[in-house]
Parts: C-alpha cells; sequence; structure tokens
C-alpha cells in the first residue's frame, strides 16, 4: 500500500494524511537554518516595459540585468518568476 501510495499509483485519504501529519512534525522538531534576511523584489514594471520594450525581453536584456545584478549589488542568489 505504501509502494502503490508513494508512486502516485493509488490514492489513499488515510496515508495522504498520514504523509502530511508526518512533515509537519518534521517541519516543526528541525531547527530553522540561518537566512539571509535581506530579500529584494525586481519587479518588471511600466516605466521599465516603456525603457526597454514589451516582454519577453531578449537574452541580452536579461543577461545585462543579471550581470548587473551580481556584479554592482553583489547579489548572491536570483530567483525568477515569470508568468
Amino acid at each position: 500500500m505504501f509502494l502503490l501510495q508513494g508512486g502516485n499509483v493509488l490514492q489513499i485519504p488515510f496515508l495522504g494524511a498520514l504523509e502530511h501529519k508526518a512533515y509537519d512534525a518534521r517541519m516543526l522538531l528541525m531547527p530553522p537554518r540561518a537566512r539571509e534576511k535581506h530579500v529584494v523584489i525586481v519587479d518588471i514594471d511600466e516605466p521599465s516595459l516603456d525603457a526597454l520594450g514589451r516582454w519577453p525581453w531578449t537574452r541580452d536584456v536579461i543577461g545585462n540585468i543579471v550581470d548587473n545584478l551580481f556584479d554592482h549589488y553583489g547579489v548572491t542568489t536570483i530567483g525568477f518568476d515569470v508568468v
């Protein structure tokens, strides 16, 4: 039963609920890792679209933005959320 549930072959509601409870308990027991508290969201707004053109931008434009973030602003991690 556990293999079928784990492989998404058969969905057993009781085992799914048990798995969620076990995950919640594990998250509560794990010590939090130290994280950087400085998070900045760089948003593509209307003035950016007016200046650089409509979305999607070329690889050169995105590459220049990423290079600028790393080189000038010293960011260590970048994540993209594109819809």
